[in-house]
């Protein structure tokens, strides 16, 4: 074995092509550089490098007598290719090759192998021809390879972040014999070998190599053996791959057993059978000598797949296949049909060589034998004529294939390749149908490997979701060190670099692919941090519980294990933003609710440190997402009637978040969703009312009353939790109790102090249980109703209450206000004792304020520090200047003693300025009943929000457009107004005064007028005086109060007032009206969420209101501190809490299946909107399908309309050549048969341009329905006659009614008689009655014309036309006949038509007398009447009489003649311009009419 590389060189005219007119572009020769192969030309590279550039490819040659496992591992040792999930060797034909014809099922069949490439690394093994298959699939290769290099040139694939893709691996292993330059490479002695890309030679059956291969085998043998051992060399890789695949997983887990780093391998077992890489071979057509390859492959187990369809070798052994079952024993009639295919296929090579035919039939039948092996089917087929679809899915196929091949040895790490194949192909339906729902599959777990392959690989949630089904245990395979492998290791790790790595742990840049950027130690450090940064709240995820659950040694219970692995997985998908993934695991948590919260949490930390906009969209919407998640969970908990267990979950507090209840999570969360729901809601109120319940109406009134007089609870309150909570056993406590552990309770609370709090609980279970099993209190039930507890009880519940506590604050802080407004109003020194009370409450406030910030800091409760410092900040200052400037004051101490004679001094510290102090602190303190007590208010509370953002964002969007605005006029008006006004402050008093109160008010109007005082200093006066004056004052009065009234000064109000109140405040009512309209939904649950904190505010102040409260605070804060000096914190945060909240299995798996439900509900909901969806796409594609084919119709249409119309034309041609053909019979007067006119239908209408309705000869007939018969209508208007003939003219319509023709007789209604008879006779010799339409139009007896109307003949109905045919001898004694010559120097029978009033005789007389005066009388056969222009009779042979073929016909007028034939000498013509005689055999230019006419004269009338 030898081996080198080969240098590619592309076609010159590839080259010539991109590079001619570019004198810049390097030449080949300066790209074949050391430097530039080895750098690759990556950057700064020609963009059309790829086109020119050199590429060499490894090569190696083997020769006949080498063995094919040491080639394999000399392969393998050699180039150091990447380890493959996959072999698939395509084999297709050199000599018998046809493509598909179809371009779909080419292209298909590409995006089906580059599919099988993206999603595993397969090494793919053909011929290397640049030929048939092989071809198809380079060109494949060939254009991922360039959408490769684009990607990795353009921006966004030029980050260091991305992983890079998988890499191409294409074999070639190609006889030499086959090669076009085999010579140059077999006996080069270089290490690189020049091959050029030319075509190949198809007489000697020689081909190039296709370059796009990154490996190329030349088999030094005949193309027979070559095949064979291509066999076998496959083989031998495939077994080396699996000795090389166990030692690679040995040397791995030796060197790091906690964080393994192959890329795709599979668990090793020591038994390379089971380690093998699967190998799939693909026949595609194929050759004779390839049908030894297929066999040596059946020999050795490897499936085949057959490309049924295409034709050749692949058709035959598929066709052998499926005819094995139809046949059954009948092996000859196999052998027939294999043995005609062969024939047929392949004519030439085995014509004449019957025994070679017989032995290909034999192997055929032996690989059929060798398909079906026990339970293992080694060949499958692949239907070519199949829709282009099943190409795509190519991959499908080959996994078929695969596990069609498999015993069913139950086989741990065969399962396991299987799987992740499965996996990498994304095929979650083929894994569930083929393998995991099939023996032995379906009875054993699921591998570990495999359920961390669907979890790296993004998009996998349905493997996820069914290894779940399969009861995978996830506390046993998650460790904190799994954890970070698959953060490592995700294929979309690109958001966690970028957002949480980067931006928020604020790391240093480095690629997330990288193994070192997350180290070991990041779920131990980093992770918990993160959390609970994001989420606000503390959550229970740890290193060394999730390893020490991982190997069995469980901290709690394996319950609370699959917990915690369950919640550490959540958090890792939402920190890849796998949202699908997230949820999907909530299906399988304990708590989904509090967990769908959390995720929500998580979200909303992730969206707040993005800076994408689109990016943090798609965040936010995730978050809301998973809080309507858990509201429909409640919605489900609903419907379903469980509100004890409803109750439960809200009241409950989860140690994995901190011990927060639902509702504190979702208040940290900022999750107004949840909060707004009505459970939640419910819960609220409920919260709100303690243990008592108001009757309804005026209930702040009967709670304030019933609090400070007592009696009147007798007659409003009630306390029905009390007595529910003193006869039941339930766990639930009190609702004041409950509220001391939500706001009493820390967050780190330790494992003494649950344990305590447990066992209190616990023994005081136990002992209401002891005494309401011995007795029941009579005080508690009278006739079966519940009566009052005791007094004190009653007094203690109702001031415990958060609602009592709320009215209670409310009512003494508005008795606070009252009185601070009397002592704001009252003059000083005569409020000592009510400025005393004013000050103890506000001191008694400022107290409170700041011990209510220490409870709420130490207690971990929320509140906003800018809101309670400025509270603090504002009541100190207002107290220190109250007692200034009031008290002191009132004991006869100012300042104004120290600082007498300043009169400054004297306004701002004297007792003006007490006024001045009480007034802010109205101001103030009335304004702060909005935050304290209107939020709480269902009505106020969301009208308070619109206001806030009305305020925070339309308010002050309108300042800033106001604020350019309100400067330029300030300064504008006050100098047009007040030109001379000194600079002063009060220039700058007057400008904001008249800018600032436009707004509201016109204080410019009394400005912009003059007056008597003013006019009479004005400069100039009206008698023309002018007043002394400074050159330099502007206005128009020397003094200079008074106000300049201009044009400008008008112009620049107007336009002021303009902008401000037609402009401005426009905009700031349509931004109120939108913000009302699109805030209209939200402002409701944003004021529910608001309203949470109101009341747990309220809940947990103290009993008394103030100014009493502050001793309530200071007693809480005593014992806190006392409480915790006690007790010394240490770690075990959730020891013993599981006892009482977790060890309740129905509990938990109420939710657990309510989650499941709404999962299954939701599955369904999916498919019937997919189904919808799909219904709707496919009513939009059968629409369109529609709409094409409707279109294709009307081209149809349009085509059958052409093909009509040329099949139309076609017969009229045929038509016309046939009356053509016939023109010498044309109306044969003398012929018996039936004939139709063909000159009444010729176009276009004479002295017209108008064309006929197109009629076939079968359409002529009145009788023959012809629907679409649509003539045109033509009538010579009477102007255009010569005026004396327009008296014979019909200018009358025909109409049944109103006209007065009379049809088939001699019409004598006209002042002369009109013979409307026809000539034509029936076979008996009697004259037709021709038909008159309903219309009253008369219908042409011999059919159709394609034109209505008189046309330009005189009559409507038959008009009658003689004819008179002169004939003579000439000297010669050639017969002549007189003709009219026309203008165009056509030659006719002389005619005319009989006019009204005159007799036929009278009208060959006419003519007769016209042609000449010398006629004789030389033979008389027939006396007609007719006279000479002497008066001698003349004798006459009538030769025809009836209808005229004429093209002036139309369907109501026709011309009807006789034609009469006269001998005589040949006398001298009248007229000779007009008559001349002509030799009859001589006239050619002339009528069909006439021409038979003469013809019949000719030939037969005067032999």
């Amino acid at each position: 074995m030898r081996g080198g590389m080969l240098k590619f060189f592309p076609p010159d005219d590839i080259i010539n092509g991109f590079t001619n007119g570019n004198a810049n572009r390097p030449t080949i020769r300066k790209k074949t550089g050391a430097a530039s192969r080895k750098t690759g030309a990556r950057n700064n590279q020609d963009p059309l490098s790829f086109l020119y550039a050199i590429p060499e490819k490894p090569y190696m040659v083997i020769k006949p007598q080498e063995e094919a496992t040491a080639c394999a591992q000399k392969i393998l040792d050699t180039w150091h290719l990447p380890f493959p999930h996959l072999l698939l060797s395509v084999v297709g034909g050199t000599k018998y090759f046809d493509l598909w014809k179809r371009e779909d099922h080419r292209a298909a069949f590409q995006k089906g192998l580059m599919k099988i490439m993206k999603a595993l690394d397969v090494w793919l093994i053909t011929d290397g021809l640049n030929y048939g298959i092989t071809r198809l699939i380079g060109t494949a290769i060939k254009h991922e390879e360039h959408r490769q290099y684009r990607d990795v040139n353009s921006t966004e694939y030029s980050s260091p972040h991305r992983k890079a893709s998988r890499t191409v691996t294409l074999i070639s292993m190609v006889p030499c014999s086959l090669l076009t330059d085999a010579e140059q490479v077999l006996h080069s002695k270089e290490q690189t070998v020049p091959v050029a890309q030319h075509g190949n030679d198809d007489e000697r059956q020689r081909f190039g190599l296709h370059w796009h291969h990154t490996h190329f085998v030349l088999l030094e043998q005949p193309y027979t053996a070559a095949c064979v051992f291509r066999a076998k060399l496959e083989r031998a890789l495939e077994q080396a791959l699996a000795v090389q695949n166990i030692r690679h997983e040995i040397l791995e887990q030796r060197s790091d057993p906690d964080l393994p780093d192959a890329h795709g391998t599979m668990p090793a077992t020591g038994n390379p059978s089971d380690e093998k890489v699967p190998f799939v071979v693909l026949l595609f057509q194929g050759d004779l000598a390839q049908l030894d390859l297929i066999h040596q492959h059946l020999l050795n187990r490897v499936p085949v797949i057959l490309l049924e369809g295409c034709g050749y070798l692949a058709d035959t052994l598929a066709m052998a296949v499926r005819e094995r079952d139809a046949v059954g024993s009948d092996r000859a009639a196999l052998i027939h049909q294999i043995s005609t295919r062969l024939s047929d296929d392949y004519a030439e090579e085995l014509r004449g060589h019957d025994s070679e035919r017989m032995a290909y039939v034999e192997k055929i039948l032996e690989c059929v034998k060798l398909s079906r092996q026990g339970t293992m089917s080694l060949i499958s087929i692949m239907d070519c004529t199949a829709p282009a679809s099943e190409f795509s899915d190519l991959d499908k196929i080959v996994l078929k294939s695969i596990l069609a091949s498999e015993s069913n040895v139950p086989n741990m790490s065969l399962l396991d390749r299987n799987l992740q194949l499965t996996i990498r192909c994304n095929r979650p339906e083929f894994a569930k149908t083929d393998i995991l729902s099939k023996k032995p599959w379906k009875k054993m777990q699921i591998p570990d490997a495999s359920f961390e392959a669907a979890l790296i690989l993004a998009g996998r949630e349905e493997f996820v979701d069914m290894f779940m089904q399969q009861d995978f245990i996830l506390h046993r395979y998650l460790n904190h060190l799994k954890l970070v492998k698959i953060f490592r290791r995700a294929t979309d790790g690109k958001f966690f670099m970028d957002i949480v790595w980067q931006r928020i742990l604020q790391r240093s840049e480095g690629g997330i692919f990288n193994a070192d950027i997350v180290p070991p130690a990041f779920v131990e450090e980093m992770l918990p941090s993160l959390l609970n940064h994001l989420a606000k709240f503390p959550v229970a995820v740890s290193a060394y519980r999730l390893s020490m659950n991982s190997l069995g040694d469980y901290v709690l219970s394996a319950t609370v294990a699959e917990r915690r692995a369950c919640l550490a997985l959540i958090s890792w998908a939402v920190l890849l933003n796998r949202a699908a993934l997230a949820k999907l695991l909530c299906k399988y948590c304990d708590d989904p609710i509090p967990t769908a919260l959390f995720i929500s949490s998580l979200y909303r930390g992730l969206a707040e440190h993005q800076t994408d906009y689109e990016l943090e969209q798609r965040l936010s919407n995730h978050r809301k997402d998973f809080a309507v998640f858990a509201t429909d969970i409640l919605d489900l908990s609903v419907k379903d009637q469980a509100a004890d267990r409803l109750t439960d979950i809200l009241n409950e507090r989860f140690p994995d978040f901190g011990y927060r209840t639902p509702i504190q999570m979702a208040y940290d969360s900022n999750n107004k969703w949840f909060l707004a729901h009505r459970s939640c809601q419910e819960w609220l109120n409920n919260f709100f009312m303690g243990e008592i319940q108001v009757s309804e109406r005026f209930v702040d009134a009967k709670i304030i009353l019933s609090a400070f007089l007592i009696f009147p609870m007798y007659f409003w309150i009630r306390f029905p939790r009390y007595v529910k909570n003193r006869s039941s056993s339930r766990r639930s406590r009190s609702t004041s109790v409950m509220a001391d552990a939500i706001m009493d309770v820390d967050c780190d609370l330790h494992r003494k102090n649950i344990v305590d709090e447990l066992q209190r609980l616990r023994d005081n279970e136990r002992k209401l249980q002891r005494r309401d099993n011995v007795r029941t209190p009579k005080k508690l039930i009278h006739r079966g109703r519940v009566v009052r507890p005791p007094l004190c009880t009653m007094i203690r519940l109702m001031w415990m209450a958060p609602v009592t506590k709320f009215w209670t604050f409310q009512a003494t802080y508005w008795a606070f206000l009252v009185l601070l407004g009397i002592a704001t109003m009252m003059p000083n020194c005569r409020n000592t004792i009510l400025n005393g009370v004013v000050l103890a409450f506000t001191v008694s406030y400022w107290i409170e304020c700041i011990l209510r910030l220490t409870y709420e800091y130490m207690h971990g409760m929320p509140f906003s520090w800018i809101y309670r410092i400025s509270e603090i900040v504002f009541i100190f200052i207002f107290n220190c200047l109250f007692i200034i400037f009031e008290i002191m004051l009132e004991l006869k101490f100012s300042f104004v003693t120290y600082f007498s004679g300043s009169q400054m001094i004297n306004h701002f510290f004297g007792a003006f300025a007490g006024r001045i102090v009480m007034c802010f602190g109205v101001l103030y303190f009335y304004y702060r009943v909005i935050t304290l007590f209107f939020p709480i208010s269902r009505t106020l509370g969301p009208m308070l929000y619109r206001l806030q953002r009305m305020l925070a964002e339309d308010f002050v969007i309108f300042l800033k457009l106001l604020f350019p605005f309100f400067v330029a006029n300030l300064i504008v008006l006050q100098t047009t107004i007040y030109p001379d006004w000194p600079m002063t402050g009060d220039t700058w008093r007057k400008g904001f005064h008249r800018a600032f109160f436009g707004i509201f008010i016109a204080p410019m109007q009394a400005e912009l007028e003059s007056t008597n005082k003013c006019e009479a200093t004005a400069i100039y006066q009206q008698n023309g005086t002018v007043l002394p004056h400074d050159h330099c004052m502007a206005g128009q009065y020397s003094d200079i109060t008074c106000p300049t009234v201009t044009l400008f000064s008008y112009g620049f109000t107007i336009q002021f007032m303009i902008v401000l109140r037609l402009v401005l405040l426009v905009i700031l009512t349509a931004m109120f009206n939108n913000t009302l309209t699109a805030i209209k939904a939200e402002a409701d649950a944003i004021w529910k969420y608001q309203r949470y904190l109101l009341i747990m505010q309220f809940a947990s102040r103290p009993t008394l209101p103030p100014p009493f409260a502050m001793f309530g605070y200071m007693y809480r804060l005593v014992k806190s501190i006392l409480h915790r000096k006690r007790n010394t914190p240490f770690e075990g945060d959730d020891y013993g809490a599981n006892t009482f909240m977790y060890d309740q299995s129905e509990y938990y798996n109420y939710w657990t299946n309510l989650t499941k439900d709404y999962f299954i509900a939701a599955s369904q909901y999916g498919k019937e909107q997919e189904m919808s969806r799909r219904h709707m796409e496919n009513f939009s594609s059968f629409g369109a399908s529609l709409h094409a084919q409707r279109r294709l119709l009307d081209q149809l249409r349009d085509k059958m309309g052409d093909v009509g119309k040329m099949a139309t034309t076609a017969a009229f041609e045929a038509q016309s050549v046939r009356h053509k053909v016939k023109s010498m019979n044309i109306m044969d007067p003398f012929s018996s048969s039936d004939q139709v006119h063909i000159l009444s239908r010729q176009s276009p209408y004479p002295e017209t341009t108008l064309f006929r309705f197109t009629l076939l000869d079968s359409y002529c007939s009145w009788q023959t329905e012809l629907s679409i018969y649509d003539p045109k209508e033509y009538t010579k208007p009477l102007e255009m006659y010569p005026e004396t003939l327009r008296y014979d003219v019909d200018t009358a319509k025909p109409n049944p009614i109103l006209t007065s023709y009379k049809w088939n007789t001699i019409d004598i209604s006209a002042k002369e008689p009109n013979d409307r008879r026809s000539w034509i006779k029936t076979s008996e010799g009697a004259p037709i009655t021709y038909t008159v339409a309903l219309n009253g139009f008369p219908l042409n007896p011999l059919g159709r014309t394609g034109m209505t109307g008189r046309g330009i003949l005189h009559k409507y109905g038959p008009n009658h036309c003689i004819y008179l045919v002169l004939v003579s001898s000439s000297d010669d004694g050639e017969l002549v006949t007189a003709t009219e010559i026309h203008r165009h120097g056509m030659s006719t029978i002389p005619q005319t038509f009989i006019r009204i009033g005159e007799s036929e005789a009278e009208g060959v007389t006419r003519l007769l007398a016209a042609l000449t005066s010398q006629l004789h009388d030389d033979v008389s056969q027939e006396a007609i009447g007719i006279r000479d222009s002497a008066g001698h009779a003349v004798s006459a042979k009538e030769l025809y009489r009836g209808y005229i073929d004429d093209n002036r016909n139309t369907d109501n007028a026709w011309v009807e003649g006789v034609v009469w034939l006269l001998r005589t000498s040949l006398v001298t013509l009248d007229g000779s311009v007009k008559y001349r005689w002509m030799a009859v055999r001589n006239i050619n230019n002339t009528t069909a009419f006439d021409f038979v006419v003469y013809q019949r004269i000719l030939w037969k009338d005067l032999d």
